[in-house]
């Protein structure tokens, strides 16, 4: 007696552990579906303590089978999946099912025996859920997986002791120090489990809030720290690859007259469709556009040679002046950009991100200078003519 009820107070404690989590960040549902197994394994071992008889065991193994299933759910929505609702019922209905199939009044341990081996089932499937979300490379994903995991073979090791028992094993005093051992493995991997999901509900969250922080709130693009963090990795891995890094410096001309006419409303509008057409002129993954500041957007091109750069950069150019957007200050009377082009190519010599988008300010600088609507690259930029006159 004492055994079950030390469990149900440690399923109370965890849900609190989940709830608490939740308050932390409504955003993440896993807490609730936690919390909902949590509190669902707790009524059912409480209606087995309470009502011995068959309907009660019937109810409080659906609920416990509800119960694994729930945190099969929370598992699928830490990888941001939809709950679909026949999964929700899916795991009580096996667990009646197993009932009707096996008989209500006979071969109780061959009951056993199978709702510890669906249990061991889905404590596997939900392994498996976490184990596709893999690829974010999260810490705390790999725990739990690893708990779940060590849940599916308690319930699998389950299974064979109460089959060795129902068989009439001879060393039934050992079976029962297992059945023992099992229950006790179980409340501590409840408790692992516990931390182990909290842990990946946060670290989910930090790093979320880390992502925004490099977002540009009105175009949705990279923000300057996020260039900043990119240039960190991309200069030495260009370096360390013997390929060029190549970056584009883009500039909306005379947006300042754009915003003055049209106003600043417009002017966003005009800032987030260019921000739209510039991504939709990238091909390749690796190819990076960010806001800078202001009118101003930087593209990152690894593996990138300059003549490409320049092609690509012309792409750009003509992607934003095919928006069609209107501009009365323009000669032309649609929205331009102008383009800097900058290239680190391998065995350059040494130069980081500072001095790379140095370089491109310089050509985009000699792009407006020229009359802008037009890339320039980096160091191809044609000289001031020098006016020579007689001492």
């Amino acid at each position: 007696m004492l055994l079950p009820l030390t469990i149900i107070l440690v399923i109370l404690l965890t849900s609190s552990n989940y709830i608490g989590a939740w308050l932390q960040d409504r955003r993440q549902v896993a807490m609730l579906w936690m919390t909902a197994s949590a509190l669902l394994e707790a009524a059912s071992f409480a209606v087995r303590i309470l009502w011995s008889s068959l309907p009660g065991l019937i109810l409080s193994t659906v609920g416990v089978m509800e119960a694994i299933g729930f945190i099969w759910m929370a598992c699928r929505t830490t990888r941001g999946r939809r709950v679909p609702p026949w999964m929700v019922l899916a795991p009580g209905a096996a667990g009646l099912a197993l009932y009707l199939a096996l008989g209500f009044g006979d071969h109780p341990d061959l009951r056993v025996v199978a709702n510890n081996l669906l249990a061991a089932l889905l404590f596997a499937t939900a392994t498996a859920e976490l184990l596709r979300g893999g690829g974010d490379r999260l810490v705390s994903r790999w725990w739990v997986a690893g708990i779940l995991g060590t849940e599916s073979m308690v319930c699998l090791g389950h299974a064979l002791v109460v089959a060795r028992l129902s068989g009439g094993d001879p060393a039934t005093d050992a079976a029962h120090r297992g059945l023992l051992f099992i229950a006790l493995s179980s409340l501590v991997l409840m408790m692992l489990l516990s931390a182990g999901m909290v842990a990946l509900v946060k670290e989910q969250t930090e790093r979320h809030h880390r992502r925004m922080a490099g977002l540009d709130a009105l175009t949705g693009l990279g923000n300057r720290r996020r260039l900043n963090e990119c240039l960190e990795h991309a200069v030495p891995q260009a370096g360390r690859s013997g390929r060029p890094l190549a970056v584009v410096m883009i500039d909306v001309d005379c947006f300042k007259a754009y915003n003055d006419r049209y106003g600043h409303l417009a002017g966003d509008g005009c800032l987030r469709a260019i921000a739209g057409a510039l991504q939709g002129g990238l091909v390749r993954r690796s190819d990076l556009v960010m806001r800078y500041g202001g009118e101003e957007f930087v593209v990152l091109l690894p593996d990138t040679s300059a003549a490409e750069a320049v092609r690509i950069a012309e792409r750009l150019r003509l992607a934003v002046r095919g928006l069609g957007l209107p501009h009365a200050g323009r000669e032309d009377g649609v929205v331009t950009i102008s383009l800097g082009v900058a290239v680190l190519e391998p065995g350059a010599g040494p130069m980081d991100g500072a001095a790379l988008l140095g370089a491109v300010d310089l050509a985009l600088y000699e792009a407006k200078r020229r009359g802008r609507d037009q890339s320039v690259s980096y160091p191809h930029m044609q000289p001031e003519p020098v006016a020579i006159t007689a001492p």
